[in-house]
């Protein structure tokens, strides 16, 4: 019995830890505190992934995707390290594998439509310097990100910006 009681202490320790921003080496909450607090955690992160899920499928925005990828990925992996304690018909486990397997495929779409945008921002503009501004500022914006691209990724969006030159006369 005493075996039973220290592993469910031990259990409820792992979890309150998950759902406190300090972590302590003591219960410092009730049971029923850890799992509401657990519950009210991972009913955020759900909305979180809701809500980044669908900026990034509508944002031609660089800084806006990547940051809102960066959020839904934390979000997924607190509901990954969530999912042993709370009762769900969900598989965090599997969702937060995708989400972490498909981010290329996510940001080559993202590039796709980002470079798509601007296309046609720079068949709409006047002048040869506002396009060839647009056409840097493609660039530029997506070089900060090198980091979370793949090497396919990267040579993607430098060729979509050779491309876009294209459409600037000299």
């Amino acid at each position: 019995m005493g075996l039973f009681n220290n592993n469910k202490k031990q259990q409820l320790l792992k979890l309150q830890n998950l759902v406190l921003s300090t972590p302590q080496n003591k219960l410092v909450l009730s049971e029923q505190e850890i799992y509401r607090t657990a519950k009210q955690i991972a009913e955020r992160n759900c909305q979180i992934l809701t809500d980044c899920a669908n900026i990034i499928s509508k944002t031609i925005n660089p800084d806006v995707f990547f940051s809102r990828y960066t959020l839904l990925l934390k979000a997924s992996d607190q509901l990954k390290a969530l999912e042993p304690y709370l009762i769900t018909s969900k598989k965090w486990s599997e969702t937060n594998f995708e989400f972490h397997s498909r981010k290329q495929n996510a940001i080559h779409s993202f590039l796709e439509k980002y470079s798509e945008s601007v296309l046609i921002k720079i068949i709409k503009l006047k002048t040869i310097k506002a396009k060839k501004n647009s056409a840097n500022d493609f660039i530029n914006s997506l070089k900060t990100y090198d980091a979370e691209m793949n090497s396919e990724n990267i040579l993607f969006y430098n060729q979509q910006y050779e491309d876009l030159l294209c459409y600037i006369p000299e």
